[in-house]
């Protein structure tokens, strides 16, 4: 319950969570537009005005250094009314998108929070190294502005995509272990994010992750190990197969010459006992 004191309501609230921006505060059926400006601006000015629904499109957070590096190949965004503890959601259809769906909890209440998905050409500027495995798709996916994809902020987050099943057999990749991973920027290392795979269905293997932080991303696929071993059996099976045919080939080869061997000692040795038997008969 809000104190009144000579006629005035006394609220505080912290915007410090908060982005740049105009919103709408009512009170006792009563509706004012108050615009937030940066912490290093004066404060908030009201102004009169009616109350304002959410809004779907618009633009990203900034520009990222994959944009300036001409590293993005198509771009995805939608902007998100969020309320404190309530689960907000988004579905993506642009098709050269792989993230087909977003789900996450805020931490706060926020008239606009901009989601920016950039499909890239290559492995992002903002990493080192590229990740371990067979990459289908690099991505950064950007949530709020700078400062807000916190974990207090973002809870529960899901996201949904899909990998071409023709590239998962192209590539030997085992359908099971298509993955996504984030970089994570304090240990300059990528991480693997739980990824469950759903099915396959008219030539698209369906996935979900559950990321608990935002930005480089990227789907990869690791090769059916089982696959490789069975392939290599084939392959040193018949080299086997030579080896035993030519070791029998060689014992073979070696009996008849053991045997000429033999009656060569035995002959000239028979023979020696003969001649001195008959001498000495003389």
């Amino acid at each position: 319950e809000i104190p009144v004191k000579e006629g005035r309501y006394e609220f505080k609230y912290s915007t410090t969570s908060m982005p740049e921006g105009d919103f709408t505060l009512t009170i006792d059926g009563e509706t004012k537009t108050i615009h937030l400006n940066s912490l290093s601006d004066d404060a908030s000015t009201p102004s009169d005005s009616s109350s304002s629904g959410g809004s779907s499109g618009g633009s990203g957070a900034g520009t990222s250094p994959d944009k300036d590096a001409k590293n993005v190949l198509t771009t995805d965004f939608a902007n998100l009314r969020v309320f404190s503890g309530t689960p907000v959601e988004h579905h993506f259809e642009r098709t050269a998108n792989p993230v087909t769906y977003i789900k996450f909890t805020s931490g706060v209440t926020a008239k606009s929070v901009p989601i920016t998905i950039e499909v890239l050409k290559q492995t992002s500027e903002l990493v080192k190294e590229t990740p371990q495995g067979t990459v289908y798709k690099n991505l950064n996916i950007w949530v709020g502005y700078e400062g807000f994809a916190v974990p207090n902020n973002i809870k529960d987050a899901i996201l949904e995509f899909n990998v071409n099943a023709a590239w998962i057999e192209e590539n030997n990749i085992d359908s099971q272990k298509v993955f996504m991973k984030h970089y994570n920027s304090e240990t300059d290392k990528w991480e693997n994010v739980p990824t469950t795979y759903i099915e396959t269905r008219d030539g698209i293997a369906y996935y979900q992750a559950e990321p608990d932080s935002f930005s480089p991303f990227a789907i990869v696929g690791m090769e059916d190990k089982d696959t490789q071993i069975s392939v290599e059996v084939m392959d040193t099976d018949p080299e086997h197969s030579y080896e035993d045919n030519a070791s029998h080939l060689k014992r073979t080869m070696l009996t008849p010459n053991l045997i000429t061997l033999i009656l060569g000692l035995i002959i000239p040795t028979g023979a020696f006992a003969i001649y001195r038997r008959n001498r000495n008969k003389e």
